[in-house]
């Protein structure tokens, strides 16, 4: 089959590598100019050469499926143990944990958390800097050869025999809201409109020749802040100081729309009080707004899929029975594997 993905985060290139693996045809189409989705990582600094983490930094593992993949990647160095757990500030003192967070083992990326969506696009067609506008089911009672009709806003049109949908479920439902009458398909939008993802400022702070804290990341109970990672520990930096503040949730929701250097300071400020002053004083700052930060409400199902015959439609994603990294592979995985016996190459 030709199949397109819409979306190259980890349930997307998951389900592309197996697919593809499996004898299909596989491409996918990714909005941004790189693959990953939560695992990114950008350059920072006044030289734009500090690989910082500022969206996911880190991740636990429990399925044993996930676990696999987990260790294959720690084999190659692509991941390795940061800590078993972290310091929390509790909004008045600091505690040696967060009372209900688990002991285990966290795992970070050495060179940067977008080198596993890297080392997935080794195996795969990924077409970047490829926004879909739409598609549109064509069926049975057609003229061409496929069933269904993706559009890219370039103009581009491609034939496939089933899409995939990776994106965080509100730009799931943009899609499918937007292009497509069918009834069955509709249905899809009664799971997907409730689904309700934190959101968080993402700023990423670089300090020239600044003595190191002896912490790697700082869990808080702050109405301003989430966590204050410190990118440094995660890898060398240089005579740099690298660290990330998200921000809570709430205080997104309140700040959205202020403006930036007030949302900068507002944080730094906040910050200062749980790591001290002289977080205040950074030689370089960035800030990203990370609307998709994670599901609050996931489903309870691997997938939603659209059981035809003919022009097969599913959706994938961190918002399937959990909401986290590894929610997201195994989503990916569940709907390949269901495909390859589903549709089993000749």
């Amino acid at each position: 089959m030709d199949i397109g993905i819409i979306g190259a985060g980890l349930s997307g290139l998951v389900a592309a590598k197996i697919l593809s693996d499996g004898g299909h045809s596989v491409r996918v189409y990714e909005r941004e100019q790189t693959v990953g989705g939560r695992l990114a990582s950008m350059k920072a600094g006044s030289t734009n050469d500090v690989i910082v983490d500022h969206r996911e930094s880190c991740f636990a593992a429990h399925d044993p499926e996930f676990k696999k993949f987990v260790d294959e990647l720690t084999d190659k160095g692509i991941l390795g143990i940061w800590d078993d757990h972290f310091p929390f500030f509790n909004g008045e003192e600091f505690e040696e944990r967060y009372p209900a967070r688990e002991d285990e083992d966290y795992y970070y990326a050495p060179a940067g958390m977008d080198q596993i969506g890297k080392y997935l696009s080794r195996w795969v067609d990924v077409a970047e800097n490829e926004r879909v506008g739409g598609f549109t089911f064509i069926g049975r009672d057609r003229h061409i050869k496929k069933p269904w009709i993706l559009n890219l806003t370039s103009s581009d049109v491609y034939e496939l025999d089933a899409v995939i949908i990776a994106t965080p479920a509100p730009q799931a439902y943009g899609l499918i809201n937007s292009s497509q009458d069918e009834t069955d398909i509709k249905k899809l939008i009664t799971d997907l409109e409730y689904i309700k993802y934190n959101s968080c400022f993402s700023m990423v702070l670089v300090y020239e020749g600044a003595k190191q804290p002896d912490w790697k990341a700082i869990e808080c109970s702050s109405a301003e802040v989430d966590w204050i990672i410190n990118e440094s520990s995660k890898r060398d930096t240089g005579d740099n100081s690298v660290f990330v503040i998200h921000s809570s949730h709430d205080y997104y929701v309140s700040h959205h729309a202020q403006k930036q250097q007030e949302t900068i300071r507002q944080l730094l400020n906040a910050a200062a009080k749980i790591a001290g002053d002289w977080i205040t004083k950074p030689d370089w700052t960035d800030i990203h707004h990370w609307k998709y930060r994670q599901p609050i409400n996931p489903l309870e199902k691997p997938f939603l899929e659209i059981d035809r015959t003919d022009g097969t439609l599913a959706l994938i994603g961190d918002y399937y029975n959990g909401k986290t990294i590894e929610a997201a592979y195994l989503s990916g995985t569940a709907l390949a594997k269901h495909w390859l016996e589903r549709f089993p190459m000749k």
